[in-house]
């Protein structure tokens, strides 16, 4: 208090002395108690700022996850408040202690502070406090009465619209979509978080309109649309970094993650959450910490590292149970019992699952104990407990109709009809899975419906409803190809595909078996190389690479040459392959963004070859080979028992035909394999052409040196190509053929002198001679001796009807992308022409032959076919490749591609193939078909290539040449 004031005080007397003093005095006093009134306004209003300011720190204890710290910091402040009687300070304290008990788990202590401070905001008449009061209450139901939140949002709305606080209406029009969301209404959901979106714009409330753009994206995860989510993330994600809101960042980066996942992207979407959890680890959020663990978990677990998977989920545990962190310990505790069910240790998996139904149940959150129930329910089932595991799904079931969690009841329903059907009821399959359907058709996702209508097709066919089944087998395929089109483009696509690959072949084993085989081949054939398929579909067109695609491309060709130049330890080999998958998961996501979305439109490519062609399809199903044929004497289906072993027997016949010292070994496997693969469909046929769909291990299997009872050779009969699928056949034919009739032919003898290892490179010293050979076939030709990367992508891209490259291949069977064909290394190439770059290449040719040794190999994946450089050069605009399955010396593969060339401007380009295995079969030398056998036609095989053919007078150089000398010498002898 000021000097003067005190004064005053201590002598009040003195200051009513006389009439005149006291007038005097009145005007004093007066002014002295203004001055003690503003003081006592300047000190509440320093108090106010005070404890505004310990509110505000009080927040950031939210922000940085330190609950209860949070809890008791928010304890301090009501007593405080409540001794100096600041109401609205100690209304805003309790609605904090509220939450500090929400997030800390503590269910039942969240509601008396919420119902005191909601009193204390009406006896104020505080309508933006009752509003804000409500939407906490409202949060009180949010695990167990999502109507009633919804009820609750909506009466606190009324009171912050009347207070005109259109920031908290913002926030509760985004809490309403988190309720709807919950109960699965997404298509309200989406409305109410649009609702905020646009209240954020107006009020450039950036933090908020990031919130509502993540939320918007949740819905489209939920609905199987991650492509869509993404770009909500990337808004979201944009927002906040331009505020550097670094909690939001990770956030929102944990569900990029989760996106990432639903796409098959399983390295994006580690790195989503390592970079989440970096941050949370930074700020000191263990909440955050946990949550990101448990993410990765998840990663690993679907890679199938399960150890890895269980230890995080540990660590995850531990950092709960030092948070107080109620939910995230039942979560975490369901999880590790379902990774330790998944490991084999069911005692392990039935303790942490008893453990965390005690606490969900003390917990008392309906949707935490119907997921624990579930997972209980598959254990007791795997482990032959049928009455256990119909109990558990049954209370499962209450407790998600209790909070109309619509996600859950369909998971509930499809499993219940999936043990039915095992048990041969499908009357109750039938009834599960439409019920499962339904309910997914009203929240409008498609995650799961293909699977579902497949399961009811399977059902309904057992039941004999023939109609019924048809239809939802076809709707189970329409559901796979919407799913297709938003994924559309590369690894995504074929990792959806080898998932849902069975599907195709139940269906369209089913039909088979009804005698339906037009329709069960063309099914069959309609799952098949869909990445392919897309590309022809698309045509020859030139897709160039964006920015960031070459940015990502030259950083793998640095690391993958410094893999192959250095002297590298074996930790650092490590480190380095570690980056160039990395690199490569980059690459794939920045496709993916400047592909667009958009798939196979129409099954009418399917088409069978006209007679007297033999077509024969190949499908691997369980232990059953089935085998599709279409010949001279019509359509017809064949089922081969013991597949497996068959596969097997293949792979042994392959290393004997591949020895060239095996002598005639392979003679007795030859023939068994023909009268098992092709006997009946060859029987009594003079075809001489032959096309060939194959599958798994079929796609090695060189089908024109089987042998028949007679012990002749099947190319002796006829001509064979290979084709992923009859779809793709009928594209290929389809593509118009390239303005340019000339040939482009390659040769390399300079390598990346520096690689070492493996990766140290023969000297190829004949290539150049080949090159010129396969030049001198049609005038004009291009020919490139030494050829180096640069060039030949260069000259690729100019049209040619024929393109031969004589060089080395290196081909990766687990990383398919990696294959490549090595040319000479330039200062902006590495000299590997890979995969990748391949398959973006507009080829514009009729054949491309690439004599490199097993330049024929890949990696065999279900749905998809043989993936390396078979697929990328019919995919870039080949109409047909030559490629070699294994090694061949070069001197016999010089004398094979002579003889192919020999016959190639007269003859189609199957139909060479199979003149120069027989030329080659009458040389004592080369008769052994290592040599021969390893060379194979895929694609349009029936194709004669129109070549231009050289000028008369080069061809009649040597004859008239010849004549002159005669002429010169019979003049001399004249003389």
């Amino acid at each position: 208090m000021p000097n003067f004031m005190r004064r005053a005080v201590s002598h009040p007397v003195s200051l009513l002395s006389s009439r005149s003093a006291r007038r005097q005095n009145v005007g004093r006093i007066i002014l002295i108690f203004s001055c003690v009134l503003l003081s006592m306004s300047t000190v509440a209003t320093r108090a106010g700022a005070d404890m505004a300011e310990r509110l505000e720190n009080l927040q950031g204890l939210f922000y940085a996850g330190q609950f209860a710290a949070a809890r008791d910091t928010a304890q301090a402040i009501i007593f405080e408040t409540e001794r100096t009687a600041d109401k609205p300070s100690l209304a805003a304290a309790l609605l904090k202690l509220s939450d500090a008990h929400y997030y800390l788990g503590n269910h039942a202590q969240t509601l008396p502070p919420i119902e005191r401070a909601l009193g204390i905001f009406r006896e104020i008449g505080d309508d933006t406090g009752i509003g804000r009061s409500y939407y906490s209450l409202a949060y009180f139901y949010e695990r167990t009465d999502p109507a009633r939140m919804i009820e609750l949002l909506e009466e606190g709305l009324i009171y912050t619209e009347r207070s005109g606080d259109r920031q908290f209406s913002m926030n509760i029009a985004n809490a309403m979509g988190s309720a709807q969301f919950n109960q699965g209404q997404y298509a309200a959901a989406i409305l109410s978080f649009g609702k905020a979106a646009e209240l954020a714009g107006d009020l450039e409330a950036v933090s908020a309109l990031a919130t509502a753009n993540q939320n918007i994206g949740l819905i489209h995860m939920h609905q199987g649309n991650n492509i869509k989510a993404l770009e909500y993330f990337d808004l979201a994600l944009a927002a906040v970094r331009e505020i550097d809101e670094t909690h939001s960042i990770a956030i929102v980066l944990g569900n990029a993650g989760n996106a990432h996942l639903g796409l098959y992207d399983f390295e994006a979407g580690l790195d989503c959450y390592e970079r989440a959890l970096a941050i949370h680890r930074e700020s000191g959020y263990q909440r955050g910490i946990c949550v990101q663990l448990s993410n990765i978990s998840s990663v690993y677990e679907r890679l199938q590292d399960l150890e890895h998977a269980a230890e995080l989920r540990r660590e995850a545990l531990e950092l709960a149970i030092q948070t107080e962190d109620k939910r995230g310990i039942i979560q975490t505790m369901s999880y590790l019992g379902q990774l330790h069910v998944s490991l084999g240790d069911l005692i392990q998996a039935r303790d942490y699952f008893e453990q965390a139904h005690a606490r969900a149940t003390e917990f008392g959150d309906p949707f935490l104990l119907s997921d624990l129930e579930v997972k209980q329910a598959q254990m007791a089932y795997t482990n032959g407990d049928g009455d256990l595991a119909v109990a558990k799904l049954s209370r499962a079931e209450v407790n998600a109709r209790q909070v109309e969690d619509r996600n859950s009841l369909a998971i509930i329903m499809a499993k219940r009809a999936e043990w039915a059907a095992a048990a041969g009821d499908h009357e109750s399959a039938v009834a599960g899975f439409r019920d499962a359907i339904d309910l997914h058709l009203a929240l409008e996702t498609n995650l799961n419906l293909h699977y579902y209508y497949s399961r009811l097709g399977q059902s309904l066919a057992a039941l004999g409803r023939i109609e019924d089944a048809e239809r939802a087998f076809d709707n189970s395929l329409a559901h796979i190809d919407e799913l297709d089109a938003r994924i559309a483009m590369g690894e995504f696509r074929v990792s959806l595909f080898a998932e849902v690959a069975a599907i195709y072949s139940a269906y369209s084993g089913w039909l088979g078996d009804r005698g339906h085989l037009l329709r069960a081949w063309s099914v069959l054939d309609r799952g098949r190389a869909r990445q392919l398929a897309l590309r022809i579909q698309q045509g020859r067109h030139q897709v160039d690479f964006t920015p960031a695609e070459l940015t990502v491309l030259t950083r793998i060709s640095t690391l993958q040459r410094r893999l192959r130049t250095e002297a590298l330890t074996g930790a650092e080999q490590i480190d380095l392959r570690a980056e160039i998958v990395a690199a490569e998961y980059e690459y794939n996501r920045a496709c993916r963004r400047s592909a667009g979305n958009s798939g196979i439109t129409s099954e009418s490519q399917f088409e069978l070859p006209a007679s007297p062609v033999v077509t024969v399809a190949y499908a691997v199903a369980g232990d059953t080979l089935r085998v599709y044929s279409n010949g001279p004497n019509g359509l017809r289906l064949r089922k081969v028992a013991a597949a497996r072993q068959l596969l097997e027997r293949i792979s042994l016949y392959l290393d004997l035909i591949a020895d060239p010292d095996s002598g005639d070994h392979h003679r007795v496997a030859g023939q068994s394999l023909f009268k098992t693969l092709l006997g009946p469909e060859l029987e009594g046929h003079a075809s001489e052409q032959l096309v060939i769909v194959p599958d798994d291990r079929l796609w090695s299997l060189p089908f024109a040196a089987l042998r028949d009872d007679q012990g002749r050779y099947l190319s002796e009969r006829m001509t064979v190509s290979l084709v992923p699928s009859l779809t793709i056949l009928h594209g290929l034919t389809q593509l118009p053929a390239g303005a340019n009739r000339r040939i482009l032919a390659t040769a390399n003898t300079r390598f990346d002198e520096s690689a070492v290892g493996a990766d140290a490179l023969a000297q190829l010293e004949d290539t150049p001679v080949e090159a010129i050979r396969v030049g001198r076939l049609a005038h004009g030709s291009t020919v490139l001796q030494e050829a180096d990367e640069e060039q030949v992508k260069e000259n690729l891209v100019d049209g040619y009807q024929l393109i031969h490259l004589a060089t080395h291949t290196l081909i990766d069977l687990e990383h398919p992308n990696r294959s490549s064909i090595v040319f000479a290394p330039t200062s902006s190439e590495d000299g590997y022409l890979q995969v990748r770059e391949i398959a973006r290449l507009p080829l514009d040719c009729s054949l491309m032959v690439v004599s490199g040794c097993s330049s024929g190999r890949g990696q065999v994946v279900a749905g998809e076919g043989l993936l390396g450089l078979t697929h990328a050069l019919l995919s870039a605009g080949s109409r047909c490749v030559t490629l070699s399955r294994w090694p061949v010396a070069d001197a016999a593969a010089a004398v094979f591609m002579q003889e192919f060339y020999r016959a190639l401007p007269t003859h189609s380009v199957d139909r060479s193939l199979q003149i120069a295995r027989n030329r080659l079969q009458g040389m004592e030398r080369w008769a052994h078909p290592a040599v021969w056998a390893a060379f194979y036609v895929a694609g349009d095989g029936a194709q004669t290539l129109d070549l231009p053919r050289r000028r008369p007078w080069s061809r009649m150089s040597l004859p008239v040449a010849g004549c002159i000398i005669l002429l010169l010498v019979i003049a001399l002898r004249r003389r």
